[in-house]
């Protein structure tokens, strides 16, 4: 779960992984912005339960900014910190 309250103008662009509340869809984000409510997030990846792509958008990866953020939960958000784990994730995809 991300803490909207602690997010600051750096997380900006910051990803993050969706995990619906059954577990069975996972998307890979970036920060767009957020409210006292929800985060938007522009998603740009949907991966299986195992980690393998199903599909991958790098214009939308590297372009966030110009895309309609999704509201989402920030229950259903984590961070993706480690730059190796989120190329682990995304691996069939490129």
């Amino acid at each position: 779960m991300i803490k909207i309250k602690g997010l600051k103008l750096r997380d900006i662009g910051g990803y993050v992984k969706y995990t619906s509340s059954g577990g069975d869809k996972i998307e890979l984000g970036r920060i767009k912005s957020w409210n006292n409510h929800f985060i938007f997030v522009s998603y740009y990846a949907r991966v299986d339960k195992s980690g393998e792509c199903l599909t991958y958008n790098k214009d939308i990866e590297d372009r966030f900014k110009d895309y309609t953020g999704q509201a989402t939960s920030p229950q259903d958000l984590v961070w993706i910190e480690a730059r190796p784990d989120r190329k682990r994730l995304l691996e069939p995809c490129y």
